[in-house]
């Protein structure tokens, strides 16, 4: 039998987009930290980030009477509504452009901290441009995990059309 999935997970990426929506708005807004309170911050977050992707992760591999209640009606029209969605999604999936992904968030994340001052603003605005690919990302992969089956770089794992087997050859022809 399946484990059901948590709460939490089925929520976590409009959790993570919350989270992502906060450090942007605290980045950008003047805020006044206690000392040593903006690495505390920057800390909790990313704690928070990492529990929130294991309950993802979770909800996932996991059977969620929500997600199946929330089951699109007309799922094969909007899988071609959302092909951009499900072909991000596959381009995240290959390791390569995933790590070159990483990469480059990684570098974006860090050029406000490092940039000199007449660079910061648009290293700011490089960063939140970043965040929201990420959160594009996030939403594309829930899009996809609800049409999967109607997705077509998965193939019709669950729509109209079936590859056919090859019919077994008789015992006859494999004799001389």
């Amino acid at each position: 039998m399946p484990a059901r999935a948590s709460r939490w997970g089925h929520h976590g990426p409009t959790v993570f987009v919350a989270i992502i929506g906060t450090m942007a708005a605290l980045a950008v807004l003047p805020v006044s930290y206690p000392p040593a309170g903006k690495p505390l911050i920057s800390i909790a977050f990313i704690a928070l980030m990492l529990m929130n992707y294991g309950e993802m992760r979770k909800h996932d591999r996991g059977l969620c009477e929500q997600c199946m209640s929330e089951f699109p009606l007309n799922p094969s029209q909007d899988a071609e509504r959302h092909a951009r969605r499900l072909a991000t999604v596959h381009v995240m999936a290959e390791k390569r452009a995933a790590a070159y992904y990483l990469m480059a968030i990684l570098v974006a994340c860090l050029l406000p901290i490092f940039a000199p001052d007449p660079l910061r603003m648009p290293a700011m605005v490089l960063w939140l441009a970043s965040l929201a690919s990420l959160v594009y990302i996030v939403q594309s992969g829930q899009v996809h995990r609800r049409l999967q089956p109607w997705c077509p770089q998965c193939g019709h794992q669950g729509g109209e059309e079936h590859e056919e087997a090859p019919e077994p050859m008789p015992m006859g022809g494999l004799s001389r």
